[in-house]
């Protein structure tokens, strides 16, 4: 899970000869703030590649930890949201302080920077043993992106967060490998669905013949989750007004309710 720490053990097993090297093996990498605060301590950690997306850690077992002052970074979850709210609020100028740049936490800033967020790092350093910069945040034009599975890890807890930055952002944003956020502390896909709902966003659907955009697997774990949808015809000349039949098919084929359609509802309703 995200908020876990890595599952080293901080002085070996009990009764374990001093010296003796414990080793654990991840199939994916996952968050190593547990191995730079023993390192930070005076532990001996040893961090390699492991197969394609993971790592082996080797603690050398029983070490001498040295007390030492420790700087917690501001968590970047936690920052992501004033982030977020200065790059779709026009003409924000902020500054973030200390914030973690460790890069098995950077995904969303990872992500922001491809949509073309103005995100500028000062003072990058390192504290307590973890890489920390000061970011300056400027508000600006987003550009959808897909993020990539493998990126999950690196920023599970932001994805609710970066589908408002996606609401703002011009095109359609595809956000792949969130099956955890199903079955974290809530049903975080739900969560976020509802809050676009309520906020008025909806999942497009394009009617030009040569895009099928979004996937039909895709639209139907939209109805799923409950969200609201638009009919776009993307029509750049009169007589391709046509092609919103070709949308409609398709919400018909899904099965998505009309009333969750916003283009049936009257000027009031959209407006308002």
């Amino acid at each position: 899970m995200a908020d876990e720490a890595t599952p080293l053990p901080e002085s070996g097993p009990a009764g374990a000869p001093r010296g003796r090297a414990h080793i654990v093996i991840e199939a994916e990498a996952t968050r190593d703030h547990t191995e730079k605060m023993l390192t930070h301590f005076g532990a001996q950690v040893r961090v390699e590649p492991e197969g394609g997306n993971g790592r082996r850690i080797t603690l050398t077992g029983q070490p001498e930890l040295v007390p030492k002052p420790i700087v917690v970074p501001a968590d970047p979850s936690s920052a992501a949201f004033p982030m977020i709210a200065a790059l779709i609020t026009r003409g924000s100028d902020l500054i973030l302080d200390g914030v973690m740049m460790n890069p098995l936490r950077t995904g969303l800033i990872t992500t922001l920077a491809e949509m073309g967020a103005s995100i500028e790092e000062l003072d990058r350093r390192k504290e307590g043993g973890e890489d920390v910069a000061d970011l300056r945040v400027r508000s600006g034009a987003l550009r959808a992106v897909e993020v990539p599975a493998e990126r999950a890890p690196s920023m599970i807890d932001e994805y609710p967060v970066l589908a408002v930055a996606a609401a703002f952002a011009e095109g359609t944003t595809v956000m792949r490998g969130l099956k955890e956020l199903r079955v974290k502390e809530s049903d975080r896909l739900a969560a976020t669905a509802a809050l676009l709902r309520a906020n008025g966003v909806a999942v497009e659907i394009n009617c030009r013949p040569e895009r099928m955009d979004p996937p039909d697997k895709l639209l139907a774990m939209a109805v799923e989750i409950g969200c609201l949808f638009a009919i776009d015809s993307d029509a750049h000349a009169p007589g391709q007004l046509d092609w919103l039949g070709n949308g409609t098919a398709r919400a018909d084929a899904i099965e998505i309710p009309p009333e969750r359609v916003i283009n049936t509802r009257g000027a009031d309703a959209i407006s308002g």
